[in-house]
């Protein structure tokens, strides 16, 4: 199962959240920690609004007959749910980092 997954997309956001993350701490009082959470936190955010914007009727990635059919939707529906989970933990996780 794991060696159907690619990981370079999570090692580039990795990567760019150490990167911003690490020069917000430096210009801050934030730790490393938490201004990498924050950086994670605005691109899954963005991610979030990109994706569901554009598969609305009129946005970039809708497709009619494509897109719109019930399984599609479902398939979204859950790729929604999964994303917001994770802004979700990774929320609670920045709320941990701070106290």
């Amino acid at each position: 199962m794991f060696r159907e997954i690619d990981y370079k997309g999570l090692a580039i956001f990795l990567a760019v959240c150490g990167v911003f993350g690490g020069g917000i701490s430096y210009c801050s009082e934030l730790s490393f920690v938490t201004a990498a959470l924050i950086v994670a936190l605005a691109l899954l955010v963005n991610g979030l609004v990109i994706y569901t914007e554009d598969l609305a009727p009129g946005g970039y990635d809708h497709q009619p007959g494509v897109t719109d059919t019930p399984e599609a939707k479902k398939e979204q529906k859950k790729a929604q749910r999964i994303h917001g989970t994770v802004i979700l933990v990774l929320f609670i996780a920045l709320l941990w980092s701070i106290i």
